[in-house]
């Protein structure tokens, strides 16, 4: 698990409650993992701590600088604990294989974007239904069709509930649907808040509204996935056109919401208007505009900064479309050294390379 950026990057410590278990009794708390042994032997006698220092060591199999280590617990305390430590071991496997996936993944492409891990969030099971395959088969639900292509090996949405429902504009709302088949909610409390997203959208007054709100988000396009690969330096000029034209529709997204009626203790709508900052988009856009030369950067396949922005860059510019001149100048120096029976002509070319 420490082999990940999450989790390399933060300084972990015992727990409170550990802590305040141990702290009773006479035992250090150690990370060495030979000075654990030495105690497990030492505390040979006791059945079920061999079990719980057993269990430390599934949980931490990956490392030895976990500090879970922590002996001297009491048995009311014991149990949970346990439970959660099969659940670290759990996750920890999981963690310690994706990892080696993504590394696969970037010596055969250019990196599985999809598994960079940025944050890890609970999931309350007890709040969705569990439906395994076969029943979301016998109902229907997904219903994956050959792509009508002979030259095509991916799949389609044939007809299915699914793709019934399916009137998203972004690929990360056609996930979140998806996901929404997948495991039905059992909360009464965020279903009623969906009905009343549905019945606001659904009013006769708004209907020209949410038309709009759809070509809006239409041009969300894959924002994600833009601002991951310029956090990731592989940002091309279609990227920062994505954010450019994301700023632009969320501001009008924003906009357009406030046109909507009826739209209080609408969950979904105070959650957008909380989190989306049309101030700082517009910022963003503009400063991205400002900056970029779309034309020449259409023309030249590559990312172009605009005259005036930097003036170091200028000058390296300059130099560089001045290069006819320059090796022109330096073909005829050249031909002067060279005899003249030896060539009739002489061209100089400048192949550019990486680095120096």
């Amino acid at each position: 698990m420490l082999s990940l950026a999450i989790f390399a990057r933060e300084d972990f410590e015992t727990s409170t409650f550990l802590e305040d278990e141990a702290a009773s009794t006479s035992h250090s708390i150690s990370v060495n993992a030979y000075n654990f042994m030495r105690r497990q032997r030492a505390e040979a006698d006791d059945p079920t701590l061999l079990r719980h220092h057993a269990l430390i060591r599934l949980a931490n199999y990956s490392s030895s600088d976990i500090p879970l280590c922590v002996s001297g617990l009491t048995c009311m305390r014991r149990g949970p604990i346990l439970t959660y430590l099969l659940q670290m071991s759990a996750v920890g496997a999981l963690l310690d294989h994706l990892p080696r996936v993504q590394a696969v993944g970037d010596l055969d492409h250019e990196g599985v974007v999809s598994l960079d891990i940025q944050r890890i969030e609970i999931l309350a099971l007890d709040q969705v239904m569990q439906i395994n395959a076969d029943a979301l088969s016998s109902l229907q639900i997904f219903d994956d069709e050959s792509h009508a292509s002979m030259h095509s090996n991916r799949s389609k949405e044939g007809l299915s509930l699914f793709g019934i429902l399916d009137f998203t504009k972004t690929n990360a709302g056609r996930t979140l649907l998806r996901q929404w088949c997948i495991r039905p909610l059992l909360s009464i409390p965020e279903i009623e808040a969906r009905h009343d997203a549905v019945a606001c959208f659904i009013r006769g007054e708004n209907t020209p509204i949410t038309d709009a709100m759809h070509g809006q988000l239409k041009g969300f396009k894959n924002a994600p996935r833009a601002f991951t690969r310029i956090k990731l330096g592989k940002g091309a000029t279609i990227e920062w056109r994505t954010l450019v034209t994301f700023a632009y529709h969320a501001a009008m997204l924003m906009e357009t919401l406030s046109d909507l009626s009826h739209t209080q203790d609408v969950a979904i709508i105070e959650k957008f208007r909380d989190s989306v900052d049309s101030v700082r988009l517009q910022q963003m856009g503009r400063l991205i505009n400002e900056r970029i030369d779309w034309e020449t950067s259409e023309n030249e396949r590559r990312t172009c900064i605009r005259h005036g922005i930097d003036e170091e860059l200028d000058k390296f510019k300059h130099a560089y479309y001045g290069l006819d001149q320059v090796l022109s100048r330096t073909a005829l120096k050249i031909k002067k050294e060279i005899p003249p029976d030896s060539v009739e002509s002489l061209n100089v070319l400048y192949f550019p390379q990486l680095g120096e």
